[in-house]
């Protein structure tokens, strides 16, 4: 009885460990997560592990307050999301993001960066 009460508890976890593991994942952005820039990056690019629909994406300086850079939501999934941006001041922003993964949970994510010119203007 006590095996069979441990191989139970073992497979709920490494059935929870693998569900969890399956939700969609940020792989890579550009600016990086904690990047430290010296010039403002002219584009965001995120990429996940899957094709996901895209629900916000939000850039806020800490000091410049809500960047407006044309985000508009699209029906259309995809794992890989290029924006332009407007020219950034020395600060530090919060590119805050929420998605739709093909499982259909929702996740959110955010990949935090500054910019410090040499000039500090």
């Amino acid at each position: 009885m006590k095996k069979l009460l441990t191989f139970g508890l073992l497979w709920l976890l490494l059935a929870t460990v693998q569900t969890v593991s399956a939700h969609t994942q940020l792989v890579f952005s550009t600016p990086a997560h904690q990047a430290q820039l010296s010039t403002p990056p002219p584009v965001v690019h995120l990429e996940f592990n899957e094709d996901v629909r895209l629900l916000s994406l939000e850039l806020v300086g800490d000091n410049s307050g809500t960047v407006d850079f044309g985000f508009q939501r699209n029906r259309a999934a995809t794992d890989v999301f290029h924006f332009e941006l407007p020219t950034l001041a020395d600060d530090v922003y919060h590119l805050t993001w929420t998605l739709i993964g093909a499982d259909g949970h929702r996740v959110s994510g955010v990949v935090n960066f500054t910019v410090a010119s040499e000039s500090g203007q």
